[in-house]
């Protein structure tokens, strides 16, 4: 049951990695069609910060995975984390799934157990 929801939230995770790259994409795809003289050497600064943000991130999502797999608690809070940032956007299905299984108490245990607490 354990492994499961844990495969549950790589899910997510990897959904919540494509939907923010699509969003990069899509940012870039519509201000890029602004054909403003003035606003040039401002969008691309835009752009260039979107893409990196959104690259960025999902970078440090697969490395998240990997030690969820390996069930390091730095991995569980910075999955818990990246999961609360991603709630105020199209991924928010996909957040209130992956942060619901996370704090299910078989997912969580293995993870805390190294702060010494009984939950």
């Amino acid at each position: 049951m354990n492994s499961q929801k844990l495969n549950r939230v790589n899910l997510c995770l990897y959904a919540m990695c494509g939907i923010r790259l699509a969003a990069a994409l899509y940012t870039i795809a519509t201000m890029s069609s602004l054909s403003f003289n003035s606003l040039t050497s401002d969008l691309t600064g835009v752009l260039a910060g979107a893409l990196f943000l959104s690259v960025g991130i999902s970078i440090f999502t697969v490395f998240i995975i990997d030690g969820l797999k390996k069930q390091k608690l730095w991995a569980w809070v910075s999955a818990l984390s990246v999961l609360l940032f991603s709630l105020p956007s199209f991924a928010f299905p996909a957040a209130i799934i992956g942060i619901l299984s996370l704090l299910d108490v078989e997912v969580r245990t293995p993870f805390l157990k190294e702060l010494d607490l009984k939950f």
